[in-house]
């Protein structure tokens, strides 16, 4: 650990007793002084810092959050991820439930698999935009109301107004807000107009990246021409279908490298991202990120 984080630590150890823990409902909470750590076990895990900014460590990448409003999310498996001792709170969150919850929330026209991919990397978000900000805001009031002075006693009372799902909800919208939002905005939009259908082929591909697709594929499944959909996907991306499924590919084979699994390998990643030949995996992700896959799992594994 390098000496921002443990400076940090130093001054946090000492200052103050453990932190308290307690659940409601689904939500799992832990306020005060909590020490040098990384990833949950399971789930995902919200770092809020109150009084004192807290230091991240992700290979040569540091961060440093600060109070009120910024926040630190970590997914189980983030082994990379250092942070510093800090005061605040920790929530821990069931990723699934969560998953399921964005379904919901959009009478299921958002899919659970793309806010499964959101949820399964580490995130810093300091809020900028005044949406951001405000629903930063309104989680630091909600976590306000679970400050009782004998938790334990009261968190039966606050399991029954719900406010375990409503702290849940918050977060949802704090970390896939966009795709919420994007995937409300088409509950206008007919059942089977050119939007929706699109929309649902976009889903569709996100969730099958790793098997072969071809354009024959998107026709038959959206009902529209090659050329529809090439003018359709230029519309929204400024590219044909084939460049965006290959963008999306490399980007999920990048995330993957940068969080590599035990046992992993560049020929796994890239047919796990539906590339076939290694050869062309190798050259498009360099073509894309400006070095060989082999060298950032390298890295990865280093760090």
């Amino acid at each position: 650990m390098n000496s921002a984080l443990a400076s940090a630590g130093a001054t946090a150890a000492g200052l103050g007793p453990a932190p308290i823990d307690w659940s409601i409902g689904e939500v799992e909470l832990s306020l005060g002084w909590h020490g040098c750590g990384g990833p949950p076990p399971h789930g995902v895990a919200l770092l809020i810092p109150l009084t004192q900014s807290l230091c991240l460590r992700q290979g040569n990448l540091e961060r440093i959050l600060r109070p009120p409003l910024d926040l630190l999310v970590l997914p189980a498996g983030a082994h990379a991820v250092q942070t510093s001792s800090f005061h605040g709170w920790r929530l821990s969150l069931d990723a699934e439930r969560l998953c399921r919850l964005a379904a919901e929330l959009t009478a299921h026209r958002l899919s659970p698999g793309r806010c499964r991919r959101r949820l399964q990397h580490p995130r810093v978000l300091q809020p900028q935009q005044p949406s951001d900000r405000q629903w930063a805001t309104s989680l630091r009031d909600l976590l306000r109301c679970c400050e009782p002075a004998a938790p334990q006693r009261s968190a039966q009372h606050l399991a029954l107004t719900g406010l375990d799902g409503v702290i849940q909800r918050t977060v949802l919208l704090l970390l896939c807000g966009d795709l919420i939002l994007q995937a409300g905005s088409n509950t206008a939009a007919p059942l089977g107009s050119k939007a929706r259908i699109i929309d649902d082929l976009i889903a569709w591909i996100q969730d099958n990246l790793d098997r072969s697709i071809q354009l024959h594929d998107l026709e038959a499944r959206s009902g529209y021409s090659e050329r529809s959909l090439r003018n359709a996907f230029h519309e929204r991306f400024g590219c044909g279908p084939v460049h965006w499924i290959r963008s999306q590919r490399l980007q999920a084979a990048q995330a993957r490298l940068l969080e590599p699994q035990p046992g992993d390998t560049v020929s796994q990643v890239a047919a796990a991202c539906g590339y076939r030949h290694l050869s062309q995996f190798s050259h498009d992700f360099q073509l894309a990120f400006g070095l060989r896959p082999s060298a950032l799992l390298r890295e990865s594994r280093r760090r």
